[in-house]
């Protein structure tokens, strides 16, 4: 645990961390749509991420590989194309209670969001405005690059100008918590809003709660 004098910059994950998690949600709609076993389609889904979550490939040709590797029949390109959609906008939700806190810390630190995403989903958010609060932003399918890669924490040092020693990265996925403390980084693995304001305060980086 790092000294408040030591950090100079604070970077926070998306889902989960900053918007509610729709993944049982998407798995859900997106099995029923494909008519496929959700655990089955979970699976190949993590499997097959790599290439669309780091831009490489479009939505259409992300699921029509899918489909084949599941041996199914795909829907239309009409339907494909709200598998990732339709789900995020309903269940993703802002975590309104966040951004006071987040407000608080950009006063006195550099803010940043490092996140594992896809195209729809980034324009999503960019179009609700949630990037507005933040210095940088980090998203794998516009940097090319993903967690736990070193590169990518390496990018957000970049561009913040300030060595991953001297940062706190907040997300609630362990293995990336994990990863980041490899690299040098403080890293909090985030259960809520609470626990993550305990944490912070314990670290000297914030006072009152916003």
């Amino acid at each position: 645990m790092k000294k408040q004098s030591e950090i100079k910059g604070i970077i926070f994950d998306l889902g989960g961390v900053l918007i509610k998690d729709s993944g049982v949600a998407f798995i859900k709609y997106a099995s029923g749509k494909l008519k496929i076993e959700p655990k089955k389609l979970g699976k190949v889904i993590r499997q097959e991420a790599d290439a669309l979550g780091r831009g490489e490939e479009t939505t259409l040709e992300f699921w029509h590989r899918v489909c084949c590797k599941l041996g199914i029949k795909c829907p239309s390109d009409k339907i494909l194309q709200t598998l990732w959609v339709k789900p995020y906008k309903q269940h993703a939700k802002i975590k309104k209670g966040m951004f006071g806190l987040i407000k608080g810390l950009g006063k006195r630190y550099k803010t940043a969001i490092l996140s594992n995403t896809i195209k729809e989903h980034s324009q999503i958010n960019r179009e609700r405005g949630l990037f507005d609060f933040f210095d940088e932003v980090l998203l794998s399918d516009e940097v090319g690059l993903r967690k736990p890669e070193k590169k990518f924490f390496g990018e957000a040092s970049k561009r913040l100008g300030i060595p991953l020693k001297n940062m706190i990265f907040i997300d609630d996925d362990i293995r990336w918590v994990k990863a980041a403390r490899k690299y040098g980084l403080d890293a909090i693995l985030f259960k809520n809003k609470k626990q993550l304001v305990v944490a912070l305060k314990r670290r000297g980086v914030l006072r009152t709660q916003k």
